[in-house]
């Protein structure tokens, strides 16, 4: 009977060991899920600082991509003689020169449509993105990279690639931030 009643007081132990230790990785998953969201938080708003910078500094406007299937012409009339424009996510496929002049091509992430973005920069921003880019460790880290972009715009195009359309925008590079 002894031995029945410490065979019973053992599993009990147990299975409350079990609950706790479970429960413990639970709360320490929701920290860390917490921690993840504020730094989520807190990255939005160092983004959003530096974007109202950026619009300060360059009188530019932000890229608001509220149309789904835009036309050149309605393309034009948004993008071209107005303010600098500032793409917040922009992915960065290649940085070149030519003809001595130095360019950037990329893809913004955060609209609806496709782009391909050709800009011209100085050689101070096309050497940063460079080494960002040849400092990033893995191909994810490249494929992930995100610029915010200060460009003014100075032409717009669309091409047939494949099945869809791809607007491409063309000018200059005013600034880039790498985040």
């Amino acid at each position: 009977m002894k031995k029945n009643i410490i065979t019973i007081i053992c599993i009990i132990l147990v299975i409350v060991t079990i609950y706790y230790l479970r429960g413990l990785s639970t709360r320490k998953e929701e920290a860390k899920i917490k921690e993840m969201d504020t730094q989520g938080q807190i990255l939005d708003e160092k983004n959003r600082e530096i974007i109202n910078n950026l619009i300060n500094k360059y009188g530019a406007k932000e890229y608001k991509n509220d149309n789904y299937n835009p036309t050149i012409l309605s393309l034009q009339n948004s993008l071209l003689n107005s303010n600098p424009v500032i793409f917040t996510s922009f992915g960065v496929d290649d940085v070149y020169s030519k003809d001595n002049k130095y360019y950037i091509k990329g893809t913004p992430y955060d609209t609806y449509n496709d782009y391909i973005i050709e800009m011209e920069c100085s050689k101070i921003i096309a050497e940063s993105i460079n080494q960002t880019l040849l400092d990033m460790d893995n191909y994810d880290s490249k494929i992930l990279n995100q610029f915010i972009i200060v460009l003014n715009i100075l032409n717009v195009d669309k091409e047939q690639n494949g099945i869809e359309d791809v607007f491409i925008l063309k000018g200059q590079c005013l600034d880039a931030v790498n985040y």
